[in-house]
């Protein structure tokens, strides 16, 4: 991929990417909502030629892992990855594309246009745009609302989805479904709708293995699903304090009642 593809190699172990390793290709949590985005990437680059609706919408609320998931996915398949800026116009969106494509950018946009459609339809490589609520008025999360520049970014990629016939997936909040649904011309082309729902009780157990150095006893994992939610994000960062504490008292294990008594201290410790 281009030098714009999924975000720098070398993170976090516990950054909100429920992985145990920093490669991104490797031991990423294969969670409920990640086998569902993969067999929703696969369905579309099974279409045949002669059917043309390749988009589709992957939609969540924050904390669900949608960027991470991506991410992988996209080094995982040789995709293209980009993500939205609200600074974007139909140009610079062009010029993100065209760099994360591997091309140099050029003066005019009908000219960029042109490029994208070329490299898509030649690798016929999936094309993730995330943060794709941009596009869209954020006076109110469920509006419809979208300007003028933000239609026009729509209507570039719904040309480039045509005549490069390669899938084009748009990652966005909860409400990005039904804001595309008053889009009709594209709404249409969506033929994949995937919504990241919370974690459940399952994937806490699979993060968690993959994810954590220690092992926690099935009381405590159930305590921490509870506290945080179904929220992937949270529960990733409650793993890392649990794993560094662990490490720090030399345990290779934590049950529920140790992590009781150590929220009790800090508690103590803030008065």
């Amino acid at each position: 991929m281009g030098s714009n593809s999924v975000p720098g190699a070398k993170t976090p172990r516990f950054e909100v990417n429920y992985m145990a390793s920093s490669d991104k290709t490797k031991t990423l949590a294969n969670t409920s909502n990640r086998r569902k985005l993969r067999l929703a990437y696969e369905s579309l680059l099974r279409q045949p030629a002669l059917v043309n609706v390749k988009f589709a919408v992957l939609s969540g609320q924050s904390g669900t892992g949608k960027t991470t998931a991506i991410a992988n996915l996209a080094a995982t398949t040789d995709a293209y990855y980009v993500s939205a800026s609200p600074n974007w116009t139909p140009a610079t969106m062009l010029r993100d594309i065209i760099r994360e494509l591997g091309a140099a950018p050029l003066h005019r946009t009908k000219d960029m246009e042109d490029a994208v459609i070329k490299i898509l339809s030649e690798t016929r490589r999936g094309l993730f745009v995330d943060e794709a609520d941009y596009f869209f008025s954020h006076r109110s999360p469920a509006s419809p609302a979208i300007s003028t520049k933000g239609l026009a970014m729509l209507e570039t990629l719904r040309v480039i989805h045509d005549r490069a016939e390669s899938p084009i997936i748009l990652v966005g909040m909860e409400h990005l479904e039904a804001k595309l649904a008053h889009r009709e011309q594209l709404d249409r082309r969506i033929s994949q709708r995937i919504r990241f729902g919370p974690m459940t009780e399952d994937d806490a157990r699979t993060v968690a293995d993959s994810c954590c150095g220690i092992h926690l006893d099935e009381d405590l994992l159930i305590e921490i699903f509870k506290q945080t939610q179904g929220s992937i994000g949270r529960f990733v960062l409650r793993l890392a304090e649990i794993e560094e504490v662990s490490k720090t008292q030399g345990w290779e294990a934590m049950t529920a009642n140790q992590y009781a008594q150590i929220q009790r201290g800090k508690r103590g410790g803030m008065r």
